[in-house]
C-alpha cells in the first residue's frame, strides 16, 4: 500500500549537509552526541575545503543529470557556525552556484553576531534556531563551558530578528519537554516575537523507547492547550508546523509531515568526511546505523537508493503493520516516521511509538476544525 507516491520516485528533495561534527553545547536529548550513535568520533570535526568542493560537484551532477528543479540543502552540525566566517562564506558561495539549490541552516544561535548576519544577508540564507523553552527548560542544556545556554541563544535570536533580512529567520525548532508548562512556554515564544515554531517529539521507538510509556498521553496533553490557543488566536502570520501539517492533510494535501510521518526516502545526509548516509534522526536506531558505506569521493548521490538499508525503508512503507492498513488516519501519519517505528536491525515492523497519542491529536484537531 503506497502512502506517499513521491517516496518511490528516487528523487532527493533534501540534503542534510553536516559541515561540522562538533558543538559548543551539551543537550541531553541530542540524537547525535547524546544518543547511541558514536560515529561522529570518527569524522573530521570541521569539513575541509576540498570536501566542500567534492560535495558541491556531486550536488551539481545530481541536479543536472536528473533535471531537478528544486533541491534543499540544509547546513547542520554539530553547530555549523563553528565553521567560522571564511569557510561558511566559501560553502555558501559554492552552493549558490548550483541551479535550483536552496540553502538553509539550523543553528543553536549562540555564535550569531553582526558579521555572520551580514553573511546571511549576502547569501540570502534562511536560518532556523533551536530553542526548547524559557530559562527553566532551555538551561537543562548547558554550554560546553558549563554556563547556562538560554541567554546565549536568545541574544543570537534577538540579533537575528533585529538585523537580518526579514526573510532570513525561518523560525524555531523546539524539542518538547513534557514536564514544562506548555502555555507558559508558547507565550514565551510569542513574547520573543517568534511567529513560526515546529514542536518536535523526542526521538524514540519500540527498539529504543528510552523510558516512554505508550499508555500515557503526555505529549498529546502537552500539545492540546497550545493548539487550542493557536486556533483561538487565528493569526495568519503565526504558524505551528505540526498543527498546520495535520490540518493540511485532513483537507486533502499529500505533503509529508516531517515531524510525524516523513519517510526519509527523499532525504539523505552528507557528513564532514563525505559519507552519504540515512536521514539523521535514524541515528537513534544504533551506533553506525545510518552508515551506508557510500561516499561522495566514489559514489553519485543516486547510489543511495540502491542500498539495502534504503530498500528496507521502502519496503516498510509498502508492507505496513496491519493496524495501520486498517486505520482511518493512515493518510495523515503514514504509520509514523521511520525513527519512531524501528524495531531492530533494519526493520520497521511497528507503528510509531507515538501512535496512540498521534491519533488523539489528529482526532482533536479534526473535531476542532469541523465543529
Amino acid at each position: 500500500m503506497k502512502i506517499n507516491e513521491r517516496a518511490y520516485d528516487k528523487i532527493i528533495s533534501t540534503v542534510v549537509f553536516k559541515v561540522t561534527e562538533v558543538c559548543n553545547m551539551a543537550c541531553p536529548h541530542c540524537f547525535m552526541f547524546s544518543g547511541p550513535d558514536n560515529s561522529f568520533n570518527k569524522k573530521p570535526p570541521i569539513i575541509s575545503s576540498a570536501m566542500i568542493e567534492k560535495v558541491c560537484q556531486r550536488l551539481t551532477e545530481y541536479v543536472k543529470e536528473n533535471k531537478v528543479e528544486q533541491l534543499e540543502v540544509v547546513l547542520h552540525g554539530g553547530e555549523p557556525l563553528i565553521l567560522g566566517l571564511e569557510k561558511l562564506d566559501y560553502i555558501l558561495t559554492n552552493l549558490n552556484k548550483i541551479p535550483g539549490v536552496g540553502v538553509s541552516m539550523q543553528t543553536n544561535g549562540t555564535l550569531i553576531n553582526d558579521e555572520f548576519i551580514e553573511l546571511f544577508n549576502k547569501h540570502k540564507l534562511k536560518v532556523g534556531i533551536s530553542l526548547d523553552g524559557g530559562p527553566d527548560v532551555q538551561n537543562k542544556s548547558k554550554m560546553k563551558s558549563g554556563e547556562d545556554s538560554y541567554n546565549n541563544i536568545v541574544r543570537g535570536l534577538k540579533q537575528l530578528q533585529a538585523k537580518a533580512d526579514p526573510a532570513c529567520f525561518r523560525g524555531l525548532l523546539c524539542v518538547i519537554d513534557s514536564k514544562s508548562d506548555p502555555l507558559e512556554l508558547y507565550d514565551h515564544f510569542l513574547q520573543l516575537g517568534v511567529k513560526k515554531v515546529d514542536f518536535l517529539l523526542p526521538l524514540r521507538n519500540p527498539h529504543n523507547p528510552f523510558g516512554y510509556n505508550e499508555n500515557k498521553s503526555e505529549y498529546f496533553d502537552w500539545l492540546k492547550p497550545i493548539f487550542e490557543k493557536y486556533l483561538a488566536m487565528d493569526d495568519p502570520e503565526v504558524s505551528i508546523r505540526i498543527f498546520d501539517s495535520i490540518i493540511d492533510l485532513l483537507i486533502g494535501s499529500n505533503e509529508p509531515m516531517c515531524s510525524i510521518r516523513h519517510s526519509g526516502l527523499d532525504m539523505l545526509t552528507i557528513d564532514t568526511d563525505g559519507s552519504i548516509q540515512l536521514v539523521d534522526d535514524l541515528r537513534i536506531c544504533g551506533d553506525g546505523f545510518v552508515e551506508l558505506g557510500l561516499n561522495v569521493q566514489k559514489n553519485k548521490l543516486v547510489d543511495f537508493f540502491d542500498h539495502s538499508k534504503v530498500k528496507a525503508l521502502h519496503q516498510s512503507e509498502v508492507n505496513l503493520p496491519e493496524q495501520c492498513v486498517s486505520c482511518d488516519y493512515l493518510n495523515i501519519c503514514g504509520s509514523g516516521g521511520h525513527a519512531f517505528r524501528h524495531t531492530g536491525k533494519d526493520t520497521y515492523d511497528a507503528p510509531s511509538i507515538y501512535c496512540r497519542e498521534t491519533i488523539q491529536l489528529i482526532e482533536h484537531i479534526k473535531a476542532s476544525i469541523y465543529e
